[in-house]
């Protein structure tokens, strides 16, 4: 994929794909390269993610060394292991050299965890502090309807859409919310942010994980919350999502997704609401459908792509980014809350617009109102 830039601004230009492709069961896929394998806003996403070249370096095979055996040498070697206190000292040499290896060992895995603390990417293991997670769920009402659709930084044509006449999806007796996509991905890392904003003004996460994007994929090391082992509780809706691919590059020759290693395999459910619906049947603009980020709001509404430049993100740690939701000045607090409003109103669309005091919301009602309906039948 071709680098987007880091602009300050959302990037919600038309001409700006801000998607990335999602990866396919049964094989290695070739990494889409271009803005067009992605959707951003304006449909921005990650086009189905393809394995990089695996080009294999082969090692040399060590030519077998030279055994020279004249009765010189062998004489010689007999005379050495005769010789008095041979043996203690071809033990103490021993001892030394094992004492060597084990140093040099441990010098090398300290180097090496090290830098993979400092430069490696952040695997699913680590849980967002509580500081966090409070920074989510509480972003206040006030701050939202200030930020409001963000104009300029948040971009829904292409990306997000209103569908009818689908069979509802629904689990446990509620709507059920969808959401498919990789750890890899800086279009997803962009997105979770406002899912999770949105989500929490319904119900409660728990376990939320802290990750970043891919760092050799397009805006690196974009850091986000990950869905993968998370749990959420809501009386209002249930929330299932899939992280299929993991940020971690695969070995060279062993089987990938989209390049990276495998993570979690999609329910037989979810793999035909993605087939479905992330398919230019419903985003046209999609030529080649199958990207992610993927949302499914209750089969009422769906979001193939992401809805502002990740790139906004750029050199954001964690902690700035959920410091940001509370400030409608910062360009980070802009995309991330203006993006959730959207995100709310389609909740509030498969609720019945409860609970009141979350849709009733002057920001949530402008963005249900300015939500593009689709023109698939």
């Amino acid at each position: 994929m071709a680098g987007t830039g880091n602009s300050g601004s959302s990037g919600g230009s038309a001409n700006r794909s801000q998607r990335a492709r999602r990866s396919e069961p049964g094989g290695a896929k070739t990494r889409t390269d271009g803005r067009s394998s992605s959707k951003g806003p304006a449909g921005s996403s990650t086009k189905r993610a393809t394995p990089g070249a695996s080009s294999g370096v082969k090692a040399s095979r060590s030519a077998p060394g030279r055994i020279t055996s004249s009765s010189q040498n062998q004489r010689g070697a007999r005379n050495a292991r005769n010789a008095p206190g041979h043996s203690s000292k071809a033990t103490l040499y021993g001892v030394i050299a094992t004492v060597l290896v084990v140093v040099i060992v441990l010098v090398v895995v300290l180097v090496a965890v090290t830098k993979s603390k400092s430069t490696g990417p952040i695997e699913h293991e680590s849980l967002a502090p509580a500081s966090i997670v409070h920074e989510i769920a509480t972003v206040p009402e006030s701050v939202l309807n200030k930020v409001g659709l963000a104009s300029g930084h948040v971009t829904v044509q292409g990306a997000l859409e209103k569908i009818s006449g689908q069979p509802p999806l629904t689990s446990g007796g509620k709507p059920e919310v969808v959401y498919f996509g990789s750890e890899y991905c800086p279009f997803c890392a962009a997105t979770r942010w406002p899912i999770a904003v949105a989500l929490s003004k319904f119900g409660t996460f728990t376990h939320l994980g802290m990750i970043e994007s891919s760092i050799t994929d397009v805006d690196p090391g974009t850091k986000t919350l990950d869905f993968y082992g998370s749990h959420y509780s809501s009386p209002y809706v249930t929330f299932d999502p899939t992280e299929q691919c993991t940020n971690i590059p695969a070995p060279p020759g062993a089987p990938s997704c989209a390049g990276y290693t495998f993570l979690q395999t999609p329910t037989p459910q979810i793999s035909r609401l993605v087939s479905k619906y992330d398919s230019p049947t419903f985003f046209p603009a999609d030529t080649q459908g199958g990207s992610i980020p993927f949302m499914d709001y209750a089969n009422h509404y769906l979001l193939s792509g992401a809805v502002y430049n990740p790139g906004d993100l750029t050199g954001l740690s964690h902690a700035e980014i959920a410091a940001s939701l509370d400030n409608p000045s910062t360009i980070p607090g802009q995309d991330i809350d203006g993006a959730a409003n959207y995100f709310i109103a389609a909740v509030c669309g498969v609720t019945g617009n409860r609970p009141g005091r979350v849709c009733d919301q002057p920001a949530v009602k402008r963005a249900a109102a300015s939500i593009p309906v689709s023109s698939a039948k």
